[in-house]
């Protein structure tokens, strides 16, 4: 099923997760982590896609530059996936670093797989770079992508893109990344999935913004649980992301155990106010763990189609 007829049809926010591919792991290893989630009902998982890496590691020989990739892949998971766990899988595919005949190659493949929900993104630009034929058409945005898609697959995909609540780093301001968004879903994107935030306050006065822009699609919001102390340093620098003082002050001051039960505490007001606000789904951003993520919706004790049993009392990570 799509990721938008999945919310059409529920009465009440829904869960949903991304994972990434293991580094060159095992196919058991991927979906032992797919097990975990799968009891929380997910009626989709993302999962995100890396192109090949050239990286410099140090050996016992000194440093070697050597090419890195995720194993198994993407498809692999997904098309397992689906099959095995009756959960919708939503790959991501990237502009950067392919050319129009791979992904094109790949989108048959997925829809041979019954796959139906695709997360059209950029993609970092640190990826290996490697030559393609003079001949092959390349495209760098998801708005030049995305019209490409529709006119060879149709209606075949649903087509998520990502948003970003605090603004696109490369953006020069936040106007101007709200007209690149409104592009992206005028040439064919079905919803949005934001880049993780800490302060609800971004996410509902970006859903406003969008709306004042004519922006009228599903906007979920991307959720991180705080579980290290160095996130407070890491996730601003690498996701152009602010911490808030409330939460950044205590994680600072704290052990490392206390510092985990305080990201915890925060997720979890963050998500009990987010659910409140009738968001589309809560969308947990995984990475390598997915213990903090459960532990919030466990707090919550948040279940398919009844979202919101705790007895917890409105939160304020909007203030």
């Amino acid at each position: 099923m799509k990721v938008t007829d999945h919310i059409k049809n529920s009465s009440s926010p829904l869960i949903s997760f991304e994972i990434t591919p293991p580094n060159e792991g095992t196919l058991e290893d991927a979906m032992n982590k797919v097990s975990k989630l799968a009891p929380y009902e997910p009626p989709f998982i993302d999962v995100t896609y890396h192109p090949v890496e050239q990286v410099i590691k140090r050996t016992n020989e000194g440093l070697e530059e050597v090419i890195q990739r995720k194993y198994p892949g993407t498809r692999t998971i997904c098309s397992t996936m689906q099959r095995e766990n009756k959960i919708d899988a939503v790959p991501h595919i990237l502009c950067r670093g392919f050319s129009w005949n791979e992904t094109h190659d790949l989108l048959n493949e997925i829809k041979f797989d019954g796959i139906e929900n695709i997360l059209v993104i950029q993609g970092d630009d640190k990826g290996y770079e490697r030559p393609l034929h003079f001949s092959d058409k390349t495209f760098e945005h998801p708005s030049d992508l995305i019209p490409e898609i529709r006119k060879t697959f149709g209606d075949s995909f649903c087509i998520g893109v990502a948003g970003y609540p605090e603004k696109h780093r490369a953006s020069p301001n936040s106007r101007t990344d709200l007209e690149f968004l409104k592009i992206k879903v005028d040439s064919g994107a079905d919803y949005i999935v934001t880049q993780m935030f800490y302060n609800n306050k971004f996410y509902f006065k970006f859903v406003d913004r969008c709306r004042k822009a004519g922006i009228n699609v599903p906007i979920i919001p991307g959720i991180t649980v705080l579980s290290k102390k160095e996130h407070t340093t890491d996730h601003p620098d690498t996701f152009d992301i602010d911490i808030p003082y409330a939460l950044s002050s205590k994680v600072d001051k704290a052990t490392p155990e206390d510092a985990k039960k305080l990201g915890i505490e925060w997720g979890t007001k963050q998500v009990d106010e987010l659910i409140r606000g009738e968001v589309p789904s809560a969308h947990f951003y995984v990475f390598s763990g997915i213990k903090s993520a459960t532990m919030v919706i466990d707090n919550l004790n948040i279940k398919k189609n009844h979202p919101l049993l705790a007895n917890s009392a409105p939160s304020a990570i909007t203030s």
